[in-house]
Parts: C-alpha cells; structure tokens; sequence
C-alpha cells in the first residue's frame, strides 16, 4: 500500500514520458494545420478528439502502473512532460515545420507565376479567338436568314421537294391522257 520515494519518482518519471509522447501526436495536428489551414470549428474538434485521447491513454497507463488508482499527480506529471516538449523539441520542430511551408509556398509561386499564369494565359487567348469566330458565324448566319422572305434551311430539301411536285403533277398528267385513250377505244 505504501509505495517509496524511488517508486513514486519513477511512476511520475514515465508519466512525463507519456506526456512528452502525447506531445509529439499532438504535433501531427499542428503539422497539420500549417499546411492544411482549416476553420476554427475544425481545430476545434481536433483538439476535442485528441483530448479525448489523451485522457483515455492517461487512464489505462494509470490504471496498469499507479495498482488500479488515479491520481491528480499523473496529469500534474504529464502536462510537465507536455510542457517539456513543447519548450524543447516542440518548438524547434515548429520552427522547422514553418520554415519548410514557407520554401514551398514560395516554391509554389514561383511555378504558378512561371508555368501556369502563361498557361491559362495562352489558353484564355485561343478560348477568346474562338469565342469571336463563333460570334462572327453566328452574325453572318442572322444576317443571311433575314435577307430571305423564306427562310431556307436546306436547298436539298428544297430541290427534292420542287422534284416531288413536278413528278406529281405529272403523274396527274397521264393519267388524265390514259382515261382519255380509254373513252375514245
């Protein structure tokens, strides 16, 4: 039931160790949110789940080295651990993290300003030629239809339909001549 001095020392000891690596995951998110910026309500749930995490691993570690008893030292330990991480490896990794976004933001201007703006500028310029040779067609197509009394869409059709009337009317034709053969026999 009573534990020494060197037990308790080192139960604190590896739960500082906890803290300092629950700091390390927590440095996932903060990579996270430097090149993937999101809103407030997002980091907020980030944060809220990976409380919830914390708390949850405080707990089995808890309950598997302090014999089945929680103790308010075990967080006391673990934010020390944290804080140690944060001052320590946290910030310089930080400090690298941020310094890395910024190259790649500038390295991402640089292509964007050197590869694509002449790209999309190219393909504005065809998509504007384009653009006018339609308007163009479409003015001249207006223009010609309105000329006309009749709107002629087809002259194909036009001929064959002159064709059709003249066979008809001179199938008309025939027949009248063949009723009057037929009398006169």
């Amino acid at each position: 039931m009573y534990e020494s001095v060197a037990e308790n020392f080192g139960l604190l000891s590896s739960f500082a160790i906890v803290g300092f690596v629950l700091g390390l995951i927590y440095e996932v998110f903060r990579i996270l949110r430097v090149f993937l910026p999101h809103s407030s309500l997002a980091v907020g749930l980030e944060d809220f789940l990976f409380f919830c995490f914390a708390g949850l691993i405080t707990f089995a570690y808890s309950m598997e080295l302090g014999t089945g008893e929680f103790r308010a030292i075990f967080i006391f330990a673990e934010i020390i651990g944290a804080s140690a991480y944060f001052v320590s490896f946290g910030a310089l990794i930080s400090f690298l993290i941020n310094k890395f976004a910024n190259a790649l933001r500038r390295l991402s201007r640089k292509i964007w300003n050197k590869i694509l703006t002449p790209a999309f500028k190219f393909i504005y310029k065809i998509y504007i030629k384009i653009f006018k040779i339609i308007v163009v067609l479409y003015n001249y197509s207006k223009r010609h239809l309105k000329l006309r009394l009749k709107m002629l869409y087809n002259k194909i059709a036009q001929l064959y339909r002159v064709r059709s009337e003249l066979k008809n009317k001179m199938d008309g034709k025939r027949n009248v001549i063949k009723a009057k053969i037929s009398k006169k026999a």
